[in-house]
């Protein structure tokens, strides 16, 4: 048996991870923490390929030199957004960017953080993701 996920269904299962994990941090240890940055940076990155699929579908893949298929990053979705009237604004793009340099250091070097400063980063994240998707696609992110 095949197990498929669409952009947006793979995404929601992020978030739903990361929630998961931030919610058992408390009694299974902080270290769960790293993994819910990472699920997180997962759900959005995907999310936002979702919008960007939406308005130009064609634009979310390529083909390498090499002939291989790649999608375009996070930033490359938000230009796609951009340059169709549907930006997601400074604050929310601030704060993408800072969730993304923890991600990078956790993924490629050594890291710190306030757990208070994750919690409060990933809630704004969430709370304008949702108000993004409210506004753009009518989209309710139910979990």
């Amino acid at each position: 048996m095949k197990h498929k996920l669409t952009l947006f269904e793979n995404s929601i299962d992020s978030l739903n991870e990361s929630l998961e994990l931030v919610k058992s941090a408390e009694y299974k240890g902080i270290r769960r923490y790293k993994f819910a940055i990472l699920s997180f940076c997962h759900f959005a990155e995907l999310l936002f390929k979702h919008f960007a699929s939406k308005i130009a579908p064609d634009k979310i893949t390529y083909i390498t030199k090499k002939g291989e298929k790649r999608s375009i990053s996070l930033w490359g979705c938000l230009k796609i957004l951009d340059s169709e009237g549907q930006g997601i604004g400074e604050e929310l793009k601030t704060n993408l960017e800072w969730i993304k340099r923890i991600r990078n250091d956790i993924e490629h070097y050594e890291f710190h953080l306030s757990i208070t400063e994750v919690e409060l980063f990933i809630g704004k994240i969430l709370s304008s993701v949702i108000e993004y998707s409210e506004r753009n696609e009518e989209l309710e992110l139910i979990w």
